[in-house]
């Protein structure tokens, strides 16, 4: 591995760790926060690939929260990487429903899109996101 690649990996090994202690912190002094909920399951998905563990948090997490936009999204991406991605979908158009200007939700779905192989949706809703954010910002 290459100095760069190698420094590359150990930032996000140290960030990926206090990702995961800040979450189960925040879980520790509330364990019905919906947001920390969705850190631990993003954990468990990206880091450890836990799958089953990262639906059990996503699911806690839309449980606590039916209106957090990004707990149907993140579960969304985790369902669309076991293949089930009519539930995948599902779980996306719940998302966009909730928060349909998050340029976050739009782009995964058209990353998604992408991923299920309709590329002119895909294309269009991933120049979608560019268009929600204001010119003044």
């Amino acid at each position: 591995m290459t100095p760069i690649l190698s420094a590359i990996s150990s930032i996000r090994r140290e960030s990926a760790i206090k990702a995961r202690e800040y979450a189960l912190k925040a879980l520790s002094l509330n364990d019905e926060l919906s947001e920390a909920h969705v850190s631990v399951g993003a954990i468990l998905q990206d880091v450890d690939h836990d799958f089953a563990g990262a639906e059990r948090e996503f699911k806690r997490a839309i449980e606590l929260d039916p209106n957090n936009g990004a707990a149907y999204s993140s579960y969304a991406f985790l369902l669309a990487a076991m293949g089930r991605t009519d539930e995948a979908a599902e779980n996306f158009e719940r998302a966009l429903e909730l928060e349909p200007v998050s340029p976050f939700i739009n782009r995964s779905y058209g990353v998604f899109l992408m991923y299920i192989r309709k590329y002119d949706e895909s294309e269009a809703q991933l120049k979608k996101p560019s268009t929600l954010i204001p010119a003044s910002f």
